[in-house]
């Protein structure tokens, strides 16, 4: 978050609880993004989420031709392209992690450039498994061939607290929890690489197109677009955030099944005129 002034070329979004909410993306969005790109501004999806299933086809439908943040800023890429930047989990890292998700039993999601992986399911992968429309891949996470840019805990909010400390006292990850409308209760925690998270891709990608952090328009909703909302030129977040997050808003719009996302654009090619 900064006192810019400079006019905004590059918004931002999350998905989950920013675009999406939980009755899906308000009508007046895509109306929105077609007045955006009238007049020039790009847009991206800012998303802990990996580029395949429901976040690809999104991807496809608000900028086609244009550059988006996955997996917490540790892969930025087009749609259907190969990463243009990509971040790695340290192994030893990654081996600890492996070690808790046996100890304890509960399974940690692993995540490649394009391959969700994972050692076995629980209720709650399930529920994510369905909802961003990837099948994942049961294998030994120790065994795999490809790198992994992104680790994740699905948990209940009461366990979170437990495998928060635990992955802090490994050192080597930035932890960046998340909640989703569509499942309450439950932390969506993105473990990657230290320095990684969406504030990370947010900044390769405006040095990648000519622009300067002034000139981008973060929106979020949750603890892990903090960084992203600091970083960015004009941070906005939506009313159904935490107190936390709006504190670090310039702006406030409505919810996403009000508007909100609409609400920002058009604030921001207001500013432009």
């Amino acid at each position: 978050m900064s006192a810019a002034t400079a006019p905004v070329r590059l918004i931002l979004m999350d998905i989950d609880g920013t675009l999406v909410g939980r009755n899906g993306i308000h009508p007046s969005t895509w109306q929105a993004f077609d007045e955006a790109r009238a007049r020039g501004v790009r847009l991206g999806l800012c998303t802990g989420r990996i580029g395949r299933g429901r976040a690809l086809e999104l991807a496809r439908e608000v900028a086609p031709h244009d550059f988006h943040v996955f997996q917490s800023g540790a892969v930025v890429t087009r749609p259907d392209e190969p990463a243009a930047h990509c971040s790695t989990v340290p192994d030893e890292a990654l081996h600890a992690l492996v070690a808790i998700s046996r100890r304890t039993r509960t399974p940690l999601e692993a995540y490649s450039e394009d391959r969700f992986l994972l050692e076995w399911h629980s209720e709650l992968t399930r529920v994510h498994e369905a909802h961003i429309e990837i099948t994942s891949e049961l294998v030994d996470l120790l065994a795999v061939e490809v790198p992994v840019v992104r680790a994740q805990w699905v948990v209940h909010e009461s366990e979170w607290p437990r495998y928060r400390a635990w992955t802090e006292a490994l050192g080597g990850l930035d932890i960046n929890p998340a909640t989703a409308p569509w499942s309450p209760g439950t932390i969506f925690a993105n473990l990657t690489r230290a320095g990684t998270n969406k504030a990370s891709g947010l900044r390769w990608l405006a040095t990648h197109l000519g622009l300067s952090t002034d000139e981008v328009m973060m929106i979020g909703d949750a603890e892990n677009d903090l960084a992203a909302l600091d970083a960015a030129g004009v941070a906005v977040v939506v009313d159904s955030a935490p107190d936390l997050v709006k504190a670090h808003a310039d702006r406030i719009v409505a919810s996403p099944d009000d508007g909100g996302i609409a609400q920002a654009i058009r604030g921001a090619l207001t500013s432009r005129a």
